[in-house]
């Protein structure tokens, strides 16, 4: 008889989640590693499908396949384990917008260009317009709310800080403070959903258009930087 193997699998669960199927005995570190995977990826699933007050604890440790004591020693509660769903997409959603950065141009001006438009890709990406109007409605402690946007903001500007610090470095007169240019961007960037979201979904090439106007205002003025 074939000896029964006692590995641990990442599973889809009867209810569609992402389950976890632990073998007995003290999980090992790859076991920990998938367990960790498994509860924020079945999370963000339930609740984009349902909201965030329709989701129970319970539910999610279902749909993960761990135990409810396994969810909650990891995330005391639902606020907590969202908190931690936004933090896992924003880090995917990073990873993904960077994969081609190898093929970045050497300018300032045009590596700006490339990183406005992939910001405001992102903005327009339906994932993160479902997630940003999951945290802005019912259930969602405003702290919560804004949290996912500061952790997405946090990253870009950094990024973007890092650029324009180190591409003036060697200018006749280096940007004085880097991180608000990049706070600007971002705000003109992030603005044009905000203004238009009442008038339909902004098409591509016209959040596209919008980014290299952007920099173009930012570089009219590069002067007083």
């Amino acid at each position: 008889m074939a000896k029964r193997s006692t590995a641990a699998k990442t599973t889809r669960s009867p209810k569609g989640g992402i389950a976890f199927k632990p073998k007995r005995g003290r999980p090992t570190a790859a076991q920990v590693e998938a367990i960790n995977r498994a509860i924020p990826a079945a999370a963000a699933e339930y609740f984009l499908a349902v909201g965030f007050e329709a989701v129970s604890m319970e539910a999610v440790a279902a749909r993960a396949g761990v135990s409810k004591g396994t969810l909650y020693a990891r995330y005391p509660t639902k606020a907590a384990l969202l908190h931690a769903v936004i933090e896992e997409r924003v880090a995917a959603w990073s990873l993904e917008a960077g994969r081609h950065d190898h093929l970045l141009p050497t300018d300032l001006e045009a590596r700006l260009r490339y990183h406005a438009k992939t910001i405001i890709r992102a903005f327009a990406n339906d994932e993160v317009r479902a997630l940003e109007t999951l945290v802005s409605g019912p259930g969602v402690s405003p702290d919560l709310a804004r949290d996912f946007h500061e952790i997405g903001q946090r990253f870009t500007i950094r990024m973007l800080a890092d650029e324009i610090a180190s591409g003036t470095r060697n200018d006749a007169v280096p940007a004085r403070d880097p991180g608000r240019i990049a706070q600007m961007l971002v705000a003109m960037l992030y603005g044009l959903f905000h203004l238009e979201e009442n008038s339909g979904v902004v098409s591509e090439k016209t959040a596209l258009e919008f980014a290299d106007r952007s920099v173009d205002v930012l570089f009219a003025a590069r002067e007083i930087w």
